[in-house]
């Protein structure tokens, strides 16, 4: 089973609340969605057309274009070139079905597009909403990524993690080594609660 991003994981897990109703839960995804695939065009054409080309589009949801501006902003903030700074990791997160309850023929499949910064070795996550609950998101990532997924990080050593929150272009950063993994037969039990929620 594919879960379509770690927000929803994370929400799993932690019990976050979930949109007031589903037509703003699905118009919220659609938005993400929309700039997950902008950014995917920009690293595959190695340029930044595919935000002009987005703006431009008769279909461009405004939500979008906020997420793609702060993402622009932030990156610029910081980088006298993003494209060549930053590499984007197309990474997924693989929860082998032995791991699982019994009787499950497939694994969980958890997307988490990534930014990465060798200079810095930071990993950068892209986030449509503020976290105050950064430092136990990243402990259940660390457990997901380096215990409990097949598929490990294809960039190390991590050194830093930094949040770049695309709602209110805000960035925050932490070191890598001050994160606690979560207990792995918690993170298991969420995924079989995930897996059964379906």
């Amino acid at each position: 089973m594919r879960v379509h991003s770690l927000y929803k994981f994370y929400q799993a897990h932690f019990g976050y609340p979930r949109a007031s109703t589903d037509r703003q839960g699905l118009a919220f995804a659609l938005a993400v969605k929309d700039c997950i695939n902008v950014l995917q065009e920009i690293y595959q054409r190695n340029n930044l057309q595919p935000i002009s080309e987005y703006q431009d589009s008769l279909y461009a949801r405004r939500l979008t274009l906020c997420f793609l501006k702060n993402l622009k902003d932030l990156a610029a903030s910081r980088f006298q070139d993003p494209l060549r700074s930053l590499r984007y990791l197309d990474y997924e997160i693989e929860v082998s079905p032995q791991l699982l309850q019994l009787g499950r023929k497939s694994g969980l499949f958890i997307s988490s597009p990534l930014l990465w910064y060798h200079q810095q070795s930071e990993l950068i996550f892209l986030t449509f909403g503020a976290s105050g609950n950064m430092t136990a998101e990243l402990g259940v990532f660390r457990t997901l990524s380096e215990q409990l997924s097949i598929q490990k990080l294809s960039v190390s050593p991590v050194e830093l993690y930094t949040y770049w929150n695309l709602i209110d272009g805000e960035a925050t950063t932490c070191v890598r080594r001050k994160i606690q993994p979560a207990p792995v037969d918690r993170i298991i039990h969420t995924c079989n609660q995930v897996l059964n929620a379906k």
